[in-house]
């Protein structure tokens, strides 16, 4: 039994572990026909920077000053979906993702809406949610450098019941 997993997952669980065996596997095999050193230019570097922006994305995406963290008694779907933040990402989020990363409050609604809907679906729904709605407009690594900066840990928010915020360090004198 698993605190993470359902017992029914487990043979997709076991398929994972056999698929990252075999990538291990063919990489080892891969650097000793062609070397270390053009395994890791090839596979290793380009696997870190899709990655980096994967993670730097996704957390962008869910870390704002202003969004709250639930506790277990204080989430609900909707208060969980709302917790999150539409951020724009200039010219690479407009035109090599497609506006698909930046229009995320409206996927955590609807997750099943098409990417090429999101611009529509996000105007529509902001007067419905109203203050609900997170937006933030700064340039990628300003906002990176921002959020990650300044959201040190969660605290008890006193005005919303079963909510967390985020807090700074308190340094000691």
């Amino acid at each position: 039994m698993s605190a993470v997993f359902r017992p029914a997952e487990a043979p997709f669980i076991i398929i994972s572990d056999i698929g990252l065996g075999l990538t291990l596997t063919a990489l080892y095999f891969a650097s000793q026909k062609v070397g270390v050193s053009t395994v890791f230019y090839l596979y290793l570097v380009p696997y870190l920077w899709v990655h980096h922006w994967l993670v730097a994305i996704t957390y962008l995406q869910h870390h704002h000053t202003e969004l709250p963290h639930y506790t277990a008694e204080g989430w609900a779907y909707v208060k969980g979906a709302l917790a999150t933040v539409d951020r724009e990402f200039g010219f690479i989020g407009k035109h090599i993702f497609h506006g698909a990363i930046e229009k995320h409050v409206i996927h955590h609604l609807f997750p099943k809406i098409p990417f090429y809907k999101a611009d529509e679906a996000t105007e529509a729904i902001k007067p419905v949610i109203g203050d609900h709605y997170c937006h933030d407009d700064r340039n990628f690594l300003g906002q990176l450098w921002s959020i990650f900066g300044s959201l040190d840990y969660v605290e008890h928010d006193p005005a919303i019941h079963g909510a967390l915020r985020w807090a700074k360090k308190k340094i000691s004198e």
